[in-house]
């Protein structure tokens, strides 16, 4: 009984060790790492640590821009729910233009919201990401969507300084 209990625990420990681990290779792991991972456990792809994060989300917002073309194409779902946000809008922030691409080729959801409220067109505007907005306007994204302050993306533009942005929006 002894024995089955220590096993049980060596491979609940092991579980454990391994899904803190994706999260922490898709902040700043290799690609190999991230491989290893999945190939020893698919199911990582999609999973959520304790705080909410997906090893994407984690990836893309720490520009581990390798494993997070790898994550993609490993099935990772770019439309999990966080209240922190979607890969789209960390890719967004960051300006990666083609993580923005790529991700927007696996059909997201690009009028999914943050705990603020805030998509990621508003903040391709707050972040001045004009070739991001043009991508951003193919997608059929929702400018008229307001954030918890009560602003939409035209909003932003209207008090942004950036004429191109207010050109692509408000015209």
């Amino acid at each position: 009984m002894k024995n089955i209990l220590l096993t049980s625990l060596f491979f609940l420990s092991f579980c454990s060790y391994a899904q803190n681990t994706i999260f922490d290779v898709a902040r700043e792991g290799s690609l190999n790492e991230a491989k290893n991972l999945v190939e020893e456990n698919p199911a990582l792809v999609n999973s959520v640590s304790e705080k909410g994060f997906s090893p994407i989300l984690l990836a893309v917002y720490y520009e581990n821009e390798a494993v997070a073309k790898y994550l993609i194409k490993a099935g990772a779902k770019v439309n999990i729910d966080s209240a922190y946000g979607t890969p789209l809008m960390a890719a967004v922030v960051k300006g990666n233009q083609e993580l923005v691409e790529l991700i927007l080729a696996q059909n997201p959801n690009v009028n999914a919201v943050d705990q603020n409220g805030v998509n990621a067109i508003i903040y391709a505007v707050m972040f001045e990401q004009t070739e991001i907005i043009k991508k951003l306007l193919k997608a059929d994204v929702d400018l008229n969507h307001q954030d918890k302050k009560g602003k939409s993306a035209l909003d932003y533009a209207e008090d942004s300084t950036n004429e191109e942005i207010k050109a692509l929006l408000l015209e």
